[in-house]
């Protein structure tokens, strides 16, 4: 990991992607803060329903911008609307709903699971939501979007281990 050096980012300039019907912009990566945080700013299209996962090793928040969200965290509902912040402490398992076309702020402390959106997702210099016809994650996709090192899938087997699950 490269020294934790100042920079400057903004949605015009940090590296876009899509992926699941959302926009991704990375304003700042675990490489970039010598692995302390990172931040993403999404945008995110009404009806994606995220299943349930867990971080073992990070927190999670998101600031909602815009949109509102319906969220399951630790078995309880929380509603989350514009101006809200929300923060999913690592090892609690969380899903959530995009109940109207949402605009966040979400980071990661430490930061890494941005990470596989940059491998399963698609480039692009466009700052806007995909196009409604932009292909779906297939099931593999969706698989190591939620299974890997800092994400695993609720019922996966070792959502709530520490250990490493590339063994």
């Amino acid at each position: 990991m490269p020294p934790n050096l100042p920079f400057v980012s903004s949605p015009d300039t940090a590296p876009a992607f899509w992926l699941f019907d959302t926009l991704w912009l990375m304003l700042a990566e675990g490489e970039q803060t010598g692995g302390s945080f990172s931040l993403v700013e999404q945008r995110m299209r009404k009806g994606i329903n995220v299943p349930a996962h867990v971080h073992n090793y990070n927190d999670e928040w998101f600031y909602i911008l815009e949109g509102t969200l319906e969220l399951t965290i630790a078995g309880k509902p929380v509603h989350g609307k514009a101006g809200d912040y929300v923060w999913i402490a690592r090892g609690n398992d969380h899903a959530f709903e995009v109940t109207s076309e949402c605009h966040v702020l979400n980071g990661y402390n430490p930061g890494g699971p941005e990470q596989p959106v940059k491998y399963l997702g698609q480039a692009t210099e466009i700052r806007e939501l995909p196009p409604e016809s932009f292909p779906k994650p297939d099931e593999r996709a969706m698989r190591l979007l939620f299974n890997h090192f800092w994400s695993c899938e609720v019922g996966a087997g070792w959502e709530h281990s520490n250990a490493d699950p590339r063994g």
